[in-house]
């Protein structure tokens, strides 16, 4: 697959639950038309949430407050097959180099299934999670009100798979890799409001020790590689 692909889902139905709702995933690119992939039909809808190395990331939610994740699956784009990927009250992170990174609906913990099998809790929330591109470390991001009067914190945990060990960064929150060894990432402000929390405007990159460099002031959309899918 080529990198000037695209996919999204598409709600079909006009009936309201608890009526069958019909979902569709779709993929696109330069110089090729839509294709539907695939359309399920039942009592939930469906969303993409990644085209990864291992086929699109769909989650079926049910219908609720903010959706609740019935189950994942891993979707073939070329034929429509399906492979599960985590159960109800997971929402999966990132899908890469073998390993899968989810969450349950708490975010609370990360589970990581695939070539290896890593649970852990954290004290604050998880936000957000990826593989490196090596596939040797992830990043988990977490913040959170802490305390008496509400603390904002900020870490990003780096895992590395074959041993399982764990560091932290705190006051950062990591929200990709730059390389195997740097993070593209946000700084918690020094002096937060009351009930609040705000990051810096600039975009860091931190190195695996913890120590970071402003790169530029702005949003971080995403890190483009040559051979991501």
């Amino acid at each position: 697959m080529a990198i000037d692909r695209w996919t999204w889902t598409t709600l079909d139905s006009t009936a309201q639950p608890p009526a069958p709702q019909a979902s569709s995933l779709w993929t696109a690119g330069l110089g090729q038309h839509p294709t539907k992939v695939k359309t399920w039909t039942g009592d939930y809808t469906v969303i993409a949430r990644q085209w990864s190395d291992a086929g699109i990331v769909v989650v079926k939610l049910g219908e609720s407050c903010g959706g609740y994740p019935q189950s994942s699956a891993l979707v073939d784009p070329s034929h429509g097959t399906e492979t599960a990927l985590f159960g109800a009250g997971r929402w999966p992170l990132d899908v890469r180099a073998g390993l899968s990174l989810g969450t349950d609906r708490e975010a609370r913990t990360l589970y990581v299934i695939g070539r290896a099998q890593i649970t852990r809790a954290f004290s604050l929330l998880v936000q957000g999670a990826g593989v490196d591109p090596s596939g040797s470390r992830l990043f988990v991001s977490t913040s959170g009100m802490t305390g008496c009067g509400g603390v904002a914190k900020a870490a990003t945990s780096v895992i590395d798979v074959a041993s399982n060990s764990q560091t932290t960064i705190d006051g950062f929150f990591a929200d990709a890799w730059l390389d195997d060894q740097h993070l593209l990432g946000r700084s918690l402000l020094p002096n937060q409001p009351v009930q609040g929390m705000e990051f810096s405007s600039r975009i860091s990159v931190a190195d695996l020790s913890g120590h970071e460099s402003d790169l530029a002031v702005g949003t971080l959309v995403g890190v483009l590689r040559p051979q991501s899918l």
